[in-house]
């Protein structure tokens, strides 16, 4: 009896159309896939690190460069190999470091240049060269990285030669953002400076174009930022939640609110600049590297007062499973578990800021005291609020408190009083009674009223 012979073994990756594939691996922005080199500068121990952006005059098809230099550890011609593979990492899936599955320096560049061309040198050694250029993997005339040789640095490269150090190069950028050096050099004076603010306040020096960037704080509070004038809002959250590999890690949260009163009457342009208009978002902080950036872990709409406040979530790495860390680094996931530690809590938050700001913009306006409130958030049931922002503390209460608000738009002083009353009467537990009143007094001091 005789069969079909056996089909040749298939390989697992078709690597000429894998290449192409990946292009499209989801990088928001020009500046998030250049954060993915900073982000292995920075592991190689780099206090230095410049990005340049400049015109290629061989190639006026695809007229821009972009080049990474630091002043790292360097890399042996074995590991520069690796590194240029995908998956290749010396330190897959560790969490000491920013990244953890060996993807970045490949997808990232691949996914603005079609070919990136890496140089490195170790202290004492020569420089050594190697590259990835798509077009030759996709026509099937290389499959594998190239040794490395030795060589001099490109006229592309930031700096001189260090001791040691790496410089990665892309050209035949095909997929920038912009088509003008300028207007990239601009967007990542903002974006790395706000993703790695907390890199550059423990000394570490990043430049763009020969200029150094400025950390951006998106709290407002740090004196050397871009951002600053806001202050903080009641004490830190911390929440300590088990991880999934074993062990614990601490969340903590951190809001601010900006000063309604003092910025108010600025023009759009200042305010623009300042970073209000369309600035409301929390950030989302692994280890000292911004992740994420958005309107997160709170279920209230979002508003145009709430663009005067600001949030801060930072977390552990060893806590990536339940924020759902990808590979790029770029957004977050929460889990189920993330969610019930954080979310009510945060939420209840950011509707007191909103009334707060409602309020303020009531008094900075010189409406004075209002016969009727304006439409407010209703009061947060697991937090109290002492008097003003500085007095905000946490007081987790049982989670199936059945305790209910109402939102309305034409509460007068003496419903609310009714309402507070009945409220506190109705409480079933003595926290919830501390929350309401400490809450209502403080609303009430706002608008210059006396609570009876």
């Amino acid at each position: 009896m005789t069969g079909a012979p056996p089909s040749p073994p298939a390989d697992l990756v078709i690597v000429e159309r894998f290449i192409e594939a990946t292009r499209d691996s989801g990088y928001k922005s020009t500046p998030s896939a250049v954060a993915e080199l900073v982000d292995n500068a920075l592991d190689a121990g780099a206090a230095r690190v410049h990005v340049r952006v400049a015109a290629d005059h061989d190639d006026p098809d695809l007229p821009l460069t972009l080049s990474v230099q630091d002043d790292g550890h360097g890399m042996t011609p074995e590991v520069m190999q690796r590194a240029l593979g995908f998956g290749g990492s010396t330190r897959f899936n560790q969490r000491g470091g920013l990244g953890r599955y060996g993807m970045g320096l490949p997808n990232s560049s691949v996914s603005q240049a079609r070919r990136v061309t890496l140089y490195s040198w170790v202290e004492g050694g020569p420089v050594r060269r190697t590259w990835l250029d798509v077009d030759e993997v996709a026509t099937g005339g290389v499959r594998a990285v190239p040794a490395p040789a030795e060589a001099q640095l490109p006229p592309q490269a930031p700096e001189p030669r260090g001791a040691s150090g790496t410089l990665v190069v892309w050209t035949r950028c095909d997929r920038l953002d912009n088509k003008r050096p300028r207007t990239i050099a601009r967007k990542l004076m903002i974006f790395l400076g706000r993703v790695y603010r907390h890199f550059i306040w423990r000394g570490v020096e990043l430049l763009v174009n020969d200029e150094r960037v400025v950390p951006v704080d998106p709290l407002y509070l740090a004196e050397d930022s871009r951002t600053q004038g806001g202050r903080p809002f009641g004490e830190p959250l911390e929440v300590e939640l088990a991880a999934t590999s074993g062990g614990s890690g601490v969340v903590t949260v951190r809001f601010t609110e900006l000063p309604v009163a003092r910025w108010h009457s600025l023009d759009n342009k200042e305010k623009r600049r300042r970073g209000v208009p369309g600035g409301a978002g929390i950030s989302v902080v692994r280890g000292d590297r911004e992740i994420d950036y958005g309107w997160l872990f709170v279920k209230k709409r979002k508003e145009n007062y709430d663009d005067w406040w600001r949030c801060e979530v930072r977390f552990d790495p060893i806590l990536d499973e339940h924020f759902g860390i990808t590979h790029t680094k770029q957004q977050i996931r929460p889990s189920a578990e993330l969610l019930e530690a954080v979310e009510f809590n945060m939420d209840a938050m950011a509707k007191m800021l909103n009334g707060r700001v409602r309020r303020a913009y009531l008094k900075a306006k010189g409406a004075g005291a209002p016969k009727k409130l304006p439409p407010s958030a209703p009061p947060p049931t697991n937090q109290a609020e002492r008097g003003d922002a500085q007095g905000v503390t946490w007081e987790p209460l049982r989670p199936n408190s059945q305790i209910q608000y109402e939102r309305t738009t034409n509460v007068t002083v003496s419903e609310l009083r009714r309402a507070t009353t009945k409220a506190s009467s109705e409480a079933q537990h003595e926290s919830e009674r501390r929350i309401i009143e400490r809450f209502v007094r403080s609303l009430f001091a706002d608008l210059g009223l006396g609570l009876q």
